[in-house]
């Protein structure tokens, strides 16, 4: 099952994958014009290009024992980098004033802690490497994660309802808020 979740391959079975790293389920829509991945397949993908630097590194930068190639674990790099980049751009950060947010003042929310934890996955790995993004998609993400940090811990100061109130969900939202991001502030 980690395997299959991890690889997109069970490698009792198979040696070696598929040299296309794209024909792997998980990451086939990161080259698809038009498909959105699934966010667990952004995870899946985060994890893997994680996975491929390290082997490299540990090899000095050579990806001959690595599962995919240089050119492979490049070309996954870039297209994640644009299809989460146009991800963060249409993403809706909180409810707003339907669970608690006040006009245009966004709560931080189930919604938000959702997005909060996602985001600063993606930021801290593509952000490991130099230029998959530019200074300027690397400052935008972090400076929104960061106000939602902020709103987060507004959240908590003023005492409202999201988390003061008893309700099952605090605990998902405190770990989104602190446990994801504090290096980002």
């Amino acid at each position: 099952m980690f395997d299959q979740a991890a690889r997109g391959y069970v490698s009792c079975v198979v040696t070696q994958p598929d040299a296309d790293i794209g024909s792997w389920l998980s990451l086939s829509p990161y080259f698809v014009e038009g498909e959105t991945p699934s966010q667990l397949g952004g995870f899946r993908a985060f994890h893997l290009l994680r996975r491929l630097w390290a082997c490299a590194n540990a090899n000095s930068g050579d990806y001959s024992s690595c599962e995919y190639s240089a050119s492979e674990t490049s070309r996954l790099a870039t297209a994640v980098a644009e299809k989460e980049m146009d991800r963060f751009a249409s993403t809706t950060w909180s409810c707003g004033a339907v669970c608690g947010g006040s006009g245009d003042t966004p709560a931080f929310d189930l919604t938000t802690a959702e997005q909060v934890g996602y985001f600063c996955t993606f930021f801290d790995v593509i952000t490991s490497q130099d230029s998959l993004i530019s200074s300027e998609d690397a400052e935008a993400v972090q400076t929104t994660l960061k106000n939602m940090i902020l709103l987060f811990v507004d959240t908590f100061d003023t005492g409202r309802w999201q988390l003061w109130n008893g309700n099952n969900w605090t605990p998902h939202l405190c770990a989104a808020a602190l446990g994801k991001n504090l290096h980002i502030i």
